[in-house]
Protein backbone atom coordinates (compact mmCIF):
# COMPACT_ATOMS: atom_id res chain seq x y z
CA UNK A 1 0.00 0.00 0.00
CA UNK A 2 1.16 3.50 -0.70
CA UNK A 3 0.77 5.54 2.25
CA UNK A 4 1.43 9.66 2.42
CA UNK A 5 4.84 10.58 3.68
CA UNK A 6 4.88 10.42 7.14
CA UNK A 7 7.60 11.72 9.82
CA UNK A 8 9.75 13.67 6.88
CA UNK A 9 12.76 14.57 7.86
CA UNK A 10 12.07 18.37 7.34
CA UNK A 11 9.36 18.17 10.46
CA UNK A 12 11.84 16.39 12.51
CA UNK A 13 13.00 19.98 14.00
CA UNK A 14 9.95 21.96 13.87
CA UNK A 15 7.82 18.77 15.31
CA UNK A 16 5.85 21.60 18.36
CA UNK A 17 4.18 24.28 16.62
CA UNK A 18 2.92 27.40 17.60
CA UNK A 19 -0.60 27.65 17.60
CA UNK A 20 -1.32 30.13 15.21
CA UNK A 21 0.31 27.90 12.38
CA UNK A 22 -1.66 24.46 13.14
CA UNK A 23 -3.27 23.23 9.81
CA UNK A 24 -2.36 25.88 7.92
CA UNK A 25 -2.05 25.94 4.16
CA UNK A 26 1.44 24.79 3.09
CA UNK A 27 2.27 25.47 -0.39
CA UNK A 28 1.07 22.16 -2.43
CA UNK A 29 1.27 20.14 0.80
CA UNK A 30 -1.35 19.38 3.27
CA UNK A 31 0.73 18.76 6.40
CA UNK A 32 -1.46 16.08 9.04
CA UNK A 33 -0.90 16.74 13.01
CA UNK A 34 -1.98 14.73 16.31
CA UNK A 35 -3.92 16.23 17.44
CA UNK A 36 -3.09 15.37 21.05
CA UNK A 37 1.18 16.79 20.94
CA UNK A 38 0.57 18.73 17.86
CA UNK A 39 3.48 16.85 16.15
CA UNK A 40 3.72 17.01 12.09
CA UNK A 41 2.70 13.07 11.11
CA UNK A 42 2.63 13.69 7.62
CA UNK A 43 1.69 15.23 4.60
CA UNK A 44 -0.61 14.16 1.65
CA UNK A 45 -0.87 16.52 -2.11
CA UNK A 46 -3.34 19.68 -2.33
CA UNK A 47 -6.10 19.10 -5.01
CA UNK A 48 -7.07 22.65 -5.96
CA UNK A 49 -10.96 23.82 -6.55
CA UNK A 50 -9.87 24.31 -10.47
CA UNK A 51 -8.74 20.48 -10.69
CA UNK A 52 -12.08 19.35 -9.89
CA UNK A 53 -13.30 19.34 -13.34
CA UNK A 54 -10.40 16.93 -14.30
CA UNK A 55 -10.92 14.54 -11.74
CA UNK A 56 -14.87 14.23 -12.05
CA UNK A 57 -13.84 13.50 -15.44
CA UNK A 58 -11.54 10.73 -14.90
CA UNK A 59 -14.09 9.23 -12.17
CA UNK A 60 -17.37 9.45 -14.98
CA UNK A 61 -14.38 7.71 -17.62
CA UNK A 62 -14.27 5.21 -15.50
CA UNK A 63 -17.70 4.56 -14.49
CA UNK A 64 -18.53 3.75 -17.85
CA UNK A 65 -16.27 0.60 -17.81
CA UNK A 66 -17.00 -0.26 -13.84
CA UNK A 67 -20.93 -0.62 -13.96
CA UNK A 68 -20.86 -2.97 -17.19
CA UNK A 69 -19.28 -5.27 -14.72
CA UNK A 70 -21.89 -7.71 -13.73
CA UNK A 71 -23.27 -7.30 -9.78
CA UNK A 72 -21.96 -10.64 -9.11
CA UNK A 73 -18.48 -9.26 -10.13
CA UNK A 74 -18.36 -5.93 -8.04
CA UNK A 75 -19.52 -7.80 -5.02
CA UNK A 76 -16.60 -9.75 -5.31
CA UNK A 77 -14.20 -6.75 -5.95
CA UNK A 78 -16.04 -5.19 -2.80
CA UNK A 79 -15.01 -8.35 -0.93
CA UNK A 80 -11.29 -8.53 -2.18
CA UNK A 81 -11.36 -4.86 -0.67
CA UNK A 82 -12.57 -5.76 3.08
CA UNK A 83 -9.74 -8.43 2.71
CA UNK A 84 -7.06 -5.95 1.52
CA UNK A 85 -8.26 -3.65 4.65
CA UNK A 86 -7.96 -6.86 7.00
CA UNK A 87 -4.66 -7.41 5.56
CA UNK A 88 -3.67 -3.58 6.44
CA UNK A 89 -5.93 -3.02 9.81
CA UNK A 90 -3.02 -3.02 11.98
CA UNK A 91 -1.35 -0.07 10.25
CA UNK A 92 -4.39 1.73 9.72
CA UNK A 93 -5.37 1.69 13.63
CA UNK A 94 -2.48 2.76 13.66
CA UNK A 95 -2.43 5.37 11.98
CA UNK A 96 -6.20 6.53 12.42
CA UNK A 97 -5.23 6.86 16.62
CA UNK A 98 -2.88 9.26 15.93
CA UNK A 99 -4.40 11.19 13.44
CA UNK A 100 -7.83 11.44 14.65
CA UNK A 101 -7.16 11.28 18.35
CA UNK A 102 -9.15 7.90 18.92
CA UNK A 103 -8.64 5.86 21.67
CA UNK A 104 -7.20 2.69 20.72
CA UNK A 105 -11.44 1.35 21.54
CA UNK A 106 -12.89 3.46 19.82
CA UNK A 107 -10.70 3.06 16.60
CA UNK A 108 -11.48 -0.73 17.21
CA UNK A 109 -14.98 -0.22 17.69
CA UNK A 110 -14.90 2.03 14.22
CA UNK A 111 -13.15 -0.63 12.66
CA UNK A 112 -15.47 -3.20 13.88
CA UNK A 113 -18.90 -1.40 12.28
CA UNK A 114 -17.04 -0.48 8.88
CA UNK A 115 -16.74 -3.77 8.23
CA UNK A 116 -20.30 -5.00 9.67
CA UNK A 117 -22.08 -2.51 7.56
CA UNK A 118 -20.23 -3.36 4.61
CA UNK A 119 -20.59 -7.44 5.30
CA UNK A 120 -24.25 -6.16 5.04
CA UNK A 121 -24.36 -4.63 2.05
CA UNK A 122 -22.13 -7.48 0.30
CA UNK A 123 -24.99 -10.16 1.60
CA UNK A 124 -27.99 -7.46 0.99
CA UNK A 125 -26.64 -6.13 -2.80
CA UNK A 126 -28.20 -9.21 -4.37
CA UNK A 127 -31.81 -8.69 -3.48
CA UNK A 128 -32.01 -4.65 -3.80
CA UNK A 129 -30.29 -4.68 -6.77
CA UNK A 130 -32.13 -7.48 -8.10
CA UNK A 131 -34.72 -7.11 -11.13
CA UNK A 132 -38.07 -6.54 -8.90
CA UNK A 133 -41.86 -7.37 -10.60
CA UNK A 134 -44.27 -4.51 -10.12
CA UNK A 135 -47.95 -4.72 -10.22
CA UNK A 136 -49.38 -2.90 -12.81
CA UNK A 137 -52.37 -0.60 -12.24
CA UNK A 138 -55.18 0.40 -14.34
CA UNK A 139 -57.37 -2.27 -14.06
CA UNK A 140 -58.07 -5.82 -15.04
CA UNK A 141 -57.43 -6.37 -18.29
CA UNK A 142 -54.06 -4.24 -17.82
CA UNK A 143 -53.28 -6.31 -15.27
CA UNK A 144 -53.73 -9.66 -17.73
CA UNK A 145 -51.90 -7.92 -20.87
CA UNK A 146 -49.02 -5.88 -19.21
CA UNK A 147 -46.12 -7.23 -17.61
CA UNK A 148 -43.37 -4.39 -15.84
CA UNK A 149 -40.48 -5.07 -13.89
CA UNK A 150 -38.15 -2.43 -11.93
CA UNK A 151 -34.42 -2.39 -12.68
CA UNK A 152 -31.44 -0.49 -10.45
CA UNK A 153 -28.89 1.69 -12.70
CA UNK A 154 -25.84 3.48 -10.87
CA UNK A 155 -26.44 7.14 -10.91
CA UNK A 156 -22.64 7.78 -11.85
CA UNK A 157 -20.17 9.61 -9.79
CA UNK A 158 -21.19 9.42 -6.00
CA UNK A 159 -19.11 12.33 -4.03
CA UNK A 160 -18.46 11.61 -0.66
CA UNK A 161 -17.65 14.81 1.42
CA UNK A 162 -16.00 13.12 4.51
CA UNK A 163 -15.97 14.76 8.29
CA UNK A 164 -12.79 14.84 10.58
CA UNK A 165 -13.74 12.09 12.64
CA UNK A 166 -16.30 9.12 11.84
CA UNK A 167 -14.75 8.53 8.54
CA UNK A 168 -14.41 4.79 8.37
CA UNK A 169 -18.16 4.19 9.23
CA UNK A 170 -19.75 7.22 7.07
CA UNK A 171 -17.32 8.36 3.93
CA UNK A 172 -15.66 4.52 3.68
CA UNK A 173 -19.14 2.46 4.44
CA UNK A 174 -21.54 4.85 2.15
CA UNK A 175 -18.60 4.68 -0.77
CA UNK A 176 -18.14 1.24 -1.30
CA UNK A 177 -22.00 0.72 -0.80
CA UNK A 178 -22.17 3.44 -4.09
CA UNK A 179 -19.38 0.89 -5.39
CA UNK A 180 -21.30 -2.05 -4.91
CA UNK A 181 -24.22 0.15 -7.29
CA UNK A 182 -21.92 0.54 -10.31
CA UNK A 183 -20.83 4.14 -9.49
CA UNK A 184 -17.07 5.76 -9.19
CA UNK A 185 -16.64 7.44 -6.31
CA UNK A 186 -14.23 10.34 -5.47
CA UNK A 187 -13.41 11.19 -1.21
CA UNK A 188 -13.53 14.81 -0.38
CA UNK A 189 -11.17 14.50 2.79
CA UNK A 190 -11.42 17.03 5.41
CA UNK A 191 -8.24 19.12 6.02
CA UNK A 192 -8.03 17.62 9.40
CA UNK A 193 -7.59 13.91 8.17
CA UNK A 194 -6.39 13.52 5.14
CA UNK A 195 -4.32 10.50 6.02
CA UNK A 196 -6.70 8.08 7.13
CA UNK A 197 -8.43 8.21 4.10
CA UNK A 198 -5.95 8.66 1.31
CA UNK A 199 -4.10 5.65 2.56
CA UNK A 200 -7.71 3.87 2.76
CA UNK A 201 -8.01 4.97 -1.16
CA UNK A 202 -4.96 3.12 -1.93
CA UNK A 203 -5.80 0.15 -0.55
CA UNK A 204 -9.09 -0.04 -2.25
CA UNK A 205 -7.53 1.39 -5.84
CA UNK A 206 -4.89 -0.90 -5.90
CA UNK A 207 -7.09 -4.23 -4.86
CA UNK A 208 -9.48 -2.40 -7.76
CA UNK A 209 -6.32 -2.07 -10.12
CA UNK A 210 -7.97 0.79 -11.44
CA UNK A 211 -7.39 4.02 -9.53
CA UNK A 212 -10.37 6.14 -11.14
CA UNK A 213 -13.08 3.89 -9.79
CA UNK A 214 -12.09 5.48 -6.20
CA UNK A 215 -10.54 8.69 -5.97
CA UNK A 216 -9.36 10.27 -2.63
CA UNK A 217 -9.02 14.29 -2.92
CA UNK A 218 -7.94 16.64 -0.31
CA UNK A 219 -7.98 20.66 -0.41
CA UNK A 220 -10.80 22.06 1.74
CA UNK A 221 -14.31 23.39 1.74
CA UNK A 222 -13.99 25.12 -1.96
CA UNK A 223 -12.75 22.24 -3.94
CA UNK A 224 -15.84 19.70 -1.88
CA UNK A 225 -17.78 22.78 -3.26
CA UNK A 226 -16.63 22.41 -7.08
CA UNK A 227 -16.61 17.94 -6.52
CA UNK A 228 -20.14 18.34 -5.61
CA UNK A 229 -21.55 20.29 -8.32
CA UNK A 230 -20.43 18.15 -10.85
CA UNK A 231 -21.42 14.72 -8.92
CA UNK A 232 -24.45 12.37 -9.76
CA UNK A 233 -25.10 11.98 -6.23
CA UNK A 234 -23.50 13.36 -2.90
CA UNK A 235 -23.27 12.13 0.89
CA UNK A 236 -21.86 14.84 3.33
CA UNK A 237 -20.61 14.14 6.93
CA UNK A 238 -19.26 16.97 8.79
CA UNK A 239 -19.64 19.96 10.93
CA UNK A 240 -23.22 21.65 10.26
CA UNK A 241 -21.61 24.90 8.71
CA UNK A 242 -19.81 22.29 6.22
CA UNK A 243 -22.94 20.52 5.45
CA UNK A 244 -24.86 24.21 4.91
CA UNK A 245 -22.28 25.13 1.83
CA UNK A 246 -21.89 21.22 0.36
CA UNK A 247 -25.63 21.42 0.64
CA UNK A 248 -25.92 24.56 -1.45
CA UNK A 249 -23.74 23.21 -4.02
CA UNK A 250 -25.74 20.16 -4.53
CA UNK A 251 -28.71 22.18 -4.62
CA UNK A 252 -27.43 24.33 -7.67
CA UNK A 253 -28.10 21.26 -9.92
CA UNK A 254 -30.46 19.13 -8.09
CA UNK A 255 -28.12 16.90 -7.19
CA UNK A 256 -29.84 14.40 -4.70
CA UNK A 257 -27.72 14.10 -1.36
CA UNK A 258 -28.13 12.31 2.02
CA UNK A 259 -25.83 11.93 4.83
CA UNK A 260 -25.57 13.48 8.35
CA UNK A 261 -24.25 16.76 10.56
CA UNK A 262 -24.06 16.65 14.54
CA UNK A 263 -27.11 16.04 15.52
CA UNK A 264 -29.12 17.19 19.13
CA UNK A 265 -29.49 13.75 20.72
CA UNK A 266 -30.19 14.03 24.48
CA UNK A 267 -30.96 11.69 27.17
CA UNK A 268 -33.48 12.01 29.85
CA UNK A 269 -33.11 10.55 33.59
CA UNK A 270 -36.62 9.52 35.28
CA UNK A 271 -36.86 9.29 38.64
CA UNK A 272 -37.43 5.82 38.69
CA UNK A 273 -34.28 5.33 36.71
CA UNK A 274 -30.78 2.97 38.14
CA UNK A 275 -29.02 6.29 38.47
CA UNK A 276 -26.11 4.24 38.39
CA UNK A 277 -26.47 2.59 35.31
CA UNK A 278 -27.55 5.94 34.09
CA UNK A 279 -24.75 8.04 35.07
CA UNK A 280 -22.54 5.95 33.34
CA UNK A 281 -24.34 5.44 30.61
CA UNK A 282 -24.81 9.26 30.07
CA UNK A 283 -21.13 9.65 30.58
CA UNK A 284 -20.06 7.47 28.05
CA UNK A 285 -22.56 8.82 25.63
CA UNK A 286 -21.14 12.26 25.78
CA UNK A 287 -17.80 11.71 26.24
CA UNK A 288 -16.74 8.66 24.08
CA UNK A 289 -14.23 9.89 21.27
CA UNK A 290 -14.12 13.09 23.23
CA UNK A 291 -17.40 14.18 22.29
CA UNK A 292 -16.20 14.51 18.76
CA UNK A 293 -19.04 11.50 17.64
CA UNK A 294 -21.95 12.55 14.95
CA UNK A 295 -24.07 10.53 17.31
CA UNK A 296 -23.04 11.85 21.26
CA UNK A 297 -25.56 13.06 23.61
CA UNK A 298 -25.40 16.93 23.98
CA UNK A 299 -28.19 17.69 26.34
CA UNK A 300 -29.45 15.85 29.29
CA UNK A 301 -32.57 16.23 31.01
CA UNK A 302 -33.11 15.22 35.19
CA UNK A 303 -36.15 14.60 36.48
CA UNK A 304 -36.10 17.38 40.00
CA UNK A 305 -36.71 14.86 42.40
CA UNK A 306 -33.46 13.42 41.70
CA UNK A 307 -31.22 16.44 40.06
CA UNK A 308 -29.22 17.15 42.74
CA UNK A 309 -28.27 13.40 43.58
CA UNK A 310 -27.82 12.28 39.77
CA UNK A 311 -25.60 15.42 39.11
CA UNK A 312 -23.19 14.17 41.76
CA UNK A 313 -23.33 10.74 40.29
CA UNK A 314 -22.19 12.39 36.73
CA UNK A 315 -19.52 14.54 38.99
CA UNK A 316 -18.13 10.99 40.44
CA UNK A 317 -18.25 9.16 37.19
CA UNK A 318 -16.41 12.06 34.97
CA UNK A 319 -13.55 12.47 37.79
CA UNK A 320 -12.59 9.31 37.50
CA UNK A 321 -11.99 9.38 33.66
CA UNK A 322 -8.34 9.94 32.49
CA UNK A 323 -7.95 12.13 29.54
CA UNK A 324 -4.20 12.20 27.47
CA UNK A 325 -2.32 10.86 24.32
CA UNK A 326 -4.32 7.65 23.14
CA UNK A 327 -2.48 4.80 22.04
CA UNK A 328 0.50 6.18 24.52
CA UNK A 329 -1.31 6.60 28.16
CA UNK A 330 -4.41 4.52 29.48
CA UNK A 331 -7.04 7.09 28.56
CA UNK A 332 -10.50 7.30 27.87
CA UNK A 333 -10.75 10.72 26.88
CA UNK A 334 -8.42 11.83 23.94
CA UNK A 335 -8.03 15.07 22.42
CA UNK A 336 -10.01 17.92 20.21
CA UNK A 337 -9.54 17.95 16.22
CA UNK A 338 -7.68 21.23 16.72
CA UNK A 339 -7.28 24.20 19.02
CA UNK A 340 -10.05 25.69 17.14
CA UNK A 341 -12.50 23.90 18.61
CA UNK A 342 -10.91 24.39 22.00
CA UNK A 343 -10.89 27.72 21.87
CA UNK A 344 -14.91 27.76 20.40
CA UNK A 345 -15.68 25.36 23.80
CA UNK A 346 -14.14 27.61 25.85
CA UNK A 347 -16.59 30.45 24.69
CA UNK A 348 -19.50 28.13 25.21
CA UNK A 349 -18.86 27.87 28.78
CA UNK A 350 -18.36 31.66 29.51
CA UNK A 351 -21.57 32.43 27.74
CA UNK A 352 -23.41 29.64 29.81
CA UNK A 353 -22.07 30.48 33.02
CA UNK A 354 -22.34 34.57 32.35
CA UNK A 355 -26.14 33.93 31.65
CA UNK A 356 -26.40 31.22 35.00
CA UNK A 357 -25.19 27.98 34.43
CA UNK A 358 -22.93 26.17 37.13
CA UNK A 359 -19.82 24.87 35.86
CA UNK A 360 -19.09 21.72 38.15
CA UNK A 361 -16.01 19.89 36.57
CA UNK A 362 -13.57 20.91 33.92
CA UNK A 363 -14.50 24.09 31.44
CA UNK A 364 -11.47 24.74 29.77
CA UNK A 365 -8.50 23.41 28.12
CA UNK A 366 -6.34 21.19 29.92
CA UNK A 367 -2.70 23.18 30.23
CA UNK A 368 -0.79 20.68 31.37
CA UNK A 369 -1.03 19.11 27.72
CA UNK A 370 0.38 20.45 24.70
CA UNK A 371 -2.29 19.13 22.65
CA UNK A 372 -5.83 20.32 21.62
CA UNK A 373 -7.53 19.25 24.62
CA UNK A 374 -10.27 20.08 26.29
CA UNK A 375 -11.03 18.91 30.15
CA UNK A 376 -14.28 16.51 30.36
CA UNK A 377 -17.00 19.17 31.68
CA UNK A 378 -20.18 19.04 33.43
CA UNK A 379 -21.85 21.82 33.65
CA UNK A 380 -25.63 21.93 34.58
CA UNK A 381 -28.78 24.77 34.49
CA UNK A 382 -28.14 25.22 31.03
CA UNK A 383 -30.93 26.62 29.11
CA UNK A 384 -32.62 28.31 26.07
CA UNK A 385 -30.47 31.52 26.15
CA UNK A 386 -27.49 29.57 25.80
CA UNK A 387 -25.50 29.39 22.55
CA UNK A 388 -24.66 25.76 24.20
CA UNK A 389 -28.20 24.63 24.08
CA UNK A 390 -28.15 25.34 20.11
CA UNK A 391 -24.39 24.37 19.33
CA UNK A 392 -23.96 21.09 18.23
CA UNK A 393 -20.39 21.47 18.95
CA UNK A 394 -18.16 18.21 19.35
CA UNK A 395 -16.49 18.30 23.08
CA UNK A 396 -16.40 16.10 26.14
CA UNK A 397 -19.54 18.07 27.65
CA UNK A 398 -22.40 16.76 29.77
CA UNK A 399 -25.14 19.37 29.87
CA UNK A 400 -27.59 19.02 32.73
CA UNK A 401 -30.94 20.48 32.87
CA UNK A 402 -33.52 20.31 34.75
CA UNK A 403 -37.53 19.39 33.91
CA UNK A 404 -40.35 19.41 36.18
CA UNK A 405 -42.04 15.95 33.93
CA UNK A 406 -41.25 14.39 30.76
CA UNK A 407 -44.29 16.98 28.72
CA UNK A 408 -42.19 20.00 30.09
CA UNK A 409 -38.80 18.45 28.55
CA UNK A 410 -40.76 17.33 25.19
CA UNK A 411 -42.33 20.80 24.62
CA UNK A 412 -39.06 22.39 25.41
CA UNK A 413 -37.13 20.03 22.55
CA UNK A 414 -39.95 20.70 19.87
CA UNK A 415 -39.91 24.31 19.92
CA UNK A 416 -36.17 24.05 18.60
CA UNK A 417 -36.86 21.03 16.20
CA UNK A 418 -36.35 17.71 18.13
CA UNK A 419 -34.11 15.46 19.02
CA UNK A 420 -32.73 13.22 16.19
CA UNK A 421 -32.14 10.55 18.81
CA UNK A 422 -33.63 10.03 22.41
CA UNK A 423 -31.83 7.86 25.31
CA UNK A 424 -34.42 7.14 28.06
CA UNK A 425 -33.63 5.86 31.81
CA UNK A 426 -36.30 4.12 33.48
CA UNK A 427 -37.21 1.05 35.05
CA UNK A 428 -40.08 1.16 33.65
CA UNK A 429 -39.98 0.00 30.02
CA UNK A 430 -43.80 1.19 28.92
CA UNK A 431 -42.94 4.65 30.80
CA UNK A 432 -39.69 5.20 28.75
CA UNK A 433 -41.78 4.20 25.41
CA UNK A 434 -44.03 6.77 26.04
CA UNK A 435 -41.77 9.16 26.83
CA UNK A 436 -39.78 8.04 24.05
CA UNK A 437 -43.21 9.09 21.69
CA UNK A 438 -43.49 12.69 23.74
CA UNK A 439 -39.89 13.68 22.14
CA UNK A 440 -40.69 12.38 18.45
CA UNK A 441 -37.27 10.97 18.00
CA UNK A 442 -36.59 9.27 15.35
CA UNK A 443 -34.69 6.46 17.31
CA UNK A 444 -35.12 5.92 21.31
CA UNK A 445 -32.97 3.86 23.18
CA UNK A 446 -34.12 2.74 26.79
CA UNK A 447 -31.50 2.75 29.00
CA UNK A 448 -28.83 2.60 27.33
CA UNK A 449 -27.05 5.18 25.28
CA UNK A 450 -28.61 5.03 21.42
CA UNK A 451 -25.42 6.15 20.09
CA UNK A 452 -24.32 2.62 20.92
CA UNK A 453 -27.33 0.58 18.66
CA UNK A 454 -26.06 -1.25 15.43
CA UNK A 455 -25.90 1.29 12.38
CA UNK A 456 -29.37 -0.23 10.50
CA UNK A 457 -30.96 1.92 13.79
CA UNK A 458 -29.84 4.79 12.90
CA UNK A 459 -32.03 7.83 12.35
CA UNK A 460 -33.39 8.81 9.20
CA UNK A 461 -33.35 12.45 9.48
CA UNK A 462 -30.71 14.93 10.41
CA UNK A 463 -31.16 17.78 12.56
CA UNK A 464 -29.39 19.94 9.60
CA UNK A 465 -32.32 21.22 7.64
CA UNK A 466 -34.07 17.49 7.54
CA UNK A 467 -31.17 15.92 5.49
CA UNK A 468 -31.86 12.75 5.10
CA UNK A 469 -29.37 10.27 6.63
CA UNK A 470 -29.35 6.59 5.21
CA UNK A 471 -27.58 3.01 6.11
CA UNK A 472 -25.21 1.03 4.36
CA UNK A 473 -28.48 -0.98 2.82
CA UNK A 474 -30.81 2.17 1.69
CA UNK A 475 -27.31 3.48 0.18
CA UNK A 476 -27.39 0.28 -2.44
CA UNK A 477 -30.76 1.64 -4.29
CA UNK A 478 -29.97 5.68 -3.38
CA UNK A 479 -27.39 5.45 -5.35
CA UNK A 480 -28.99 3.86 -8.22
CA UNK A 481 -31.82 5.16 -10.81
CA UNK A 482 -35.10 3.38 -10.82
CA UNK A 483 -35.65 2.54 -14.47
CA UNK A 484 -39.20 0.51 -14.51
CA UNK A 485 -39.82 -1.52 -18.05
CA UNK A 486 -43.58 -2.12 -19.15
CA UNK A 487 -44.28 -4.81 -21.59
CA UNK A 488 -46.99 -5.47 -23.43
CA UNK A 489 -48.20 -8.91 -24.24
CA UNK A 490 -50.10 -9.40 -27.08
CA UNK A 491 -53.14 -12.30 -27.55
CA UNK A 492 -55.33 -10.73 -24.23
CA UNK A 493 -57.56 -8.48 -25.84
CA UNK A 494 -57.40 -5.41 -26.45
CA UNK A 495 -58.41 -3.71 -23.19
CA UNK A 496 -58.38 -0.61 -21.56
CA UNK A 497 -56.04 1.95 -22.54
CA UNK A 498 -56.41 5.49 -23.73
CA UNK A 499 -54.14 5.61 -26.77
CA UNK A 500 -55.64 7.09 -30.08
CA UNK A 501 -58.27 9.56 -31.29
CA UNK A 502 -60.09 7.08 -33.51
CA UNK A 503 -62.19 5.39 -31.07
CA UNK A 504 -62.42 8.01 -28.34
CA UNK A 505 -65.89 7.83 -27.78
CA UNK A 506 -65.53 4.08 -26.67
CA UNK A 507 -62.35 4.62 -24.34
CA UNK A 508 -64.48 7.06 -22.59
CA UNK A 509 -67.53 4.92 -21.98
CA UNK A 510 -65.05 1.78 -20.66
CA UNK A 511 -63.08 4.68 -18.48
CA UNK A 512 -66.45 5.64 -17.03
CA UNK A 513 -67.38 2.03 -16.21
CA UNK A 514 -64.58 0.80 -14.96
CA UNK A 515 -64.58 4.17 -12.66
CA UNK A 516 -67.84 3.46 -11.36
CA UNK A 517 -66.65 -0.54 -11.27
CA UNK A 518 -63.67 0.36 -8.63
CA UNK A 519 -65.04 3.24 -6.84
CA UNK A 520 -68.70 3.57 -6.49
CA UNK A 521 -70.42 2.93 -3.48
CA UNK A 522 -73.72 -0.23 -2.95
CA UNK A 523 -73.51 -2.78 -5.62
CA UNK A 524 -76.91 -1.57 -7.11
CA UNK A 525 -75.53 1.66 -7.52
CA UNK A 526 -72.51 0.37 -9.32
CA UNK A 527 -74.19 -2.34 -11.65
CA UNK A 528 -76.51 1.41 -12.69
CA UNK A 529 -73.56 3.23 -13.32
CA UNK A 530 -71.65 0.43 -15.64
CA UNK A 531 -74.93 -0.12 -17.42
CA UNK A 532 -75.52 3.37 -18.33
CA UNK A 533 -71.94 4.09 -19.14
CA UNK A 534 -71.92 0.99 -21.99
CA UNK A 535 -75.18 0.85 -23.20
CA UNK A 536 -75.33 1.89 -26.53
CA UNK A 537 -76.42 5.95 -27.32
Amino acid sequence: METPARHSPSFETTDQLPEASIRRPCGEMIISYNPANQHAIGEVARTMGSQAAEVMARAGEAQRAWRRRPLVQRIEVADAVLGALMDWREDLLELGIEELGMTPLEMRRSWWRMMASVREVLDGAPILLGEEALKVGGGLFARRRERAVAQWRPRGVVACVAGSYDVLESAVVQGLAALVAGNTVVVAADERAPLLLSSVGNVIAQTIASPAVWTTVCGGDELAEEVVRRADAVVVQGSASRVRRVCGAAAEGLVPIWGDAPGADVAVVLNDADLVAAARAVVWGAMCGAGRRKAAIRRVWVQQSIAAVFTDQIVAEVLRLRQGMPGVEEVEVGPQADFGEVELLEELMDDAVERGAKLLVGGSRRRRCEGAFFEPTVISGVDETMQLWEAAVPGPIVALTVMRSPAEASMRCRDRGGPVRASIFSKSVSVAREVGMQFEAAVVGINEPVSDLPPGYGPREAACGGLRQLDAIEVLRASSRRAVMVESRPGFGRGLNLRGFADAERQQRLLDAWTALRFERGVTRRVTRIWNHLRPG
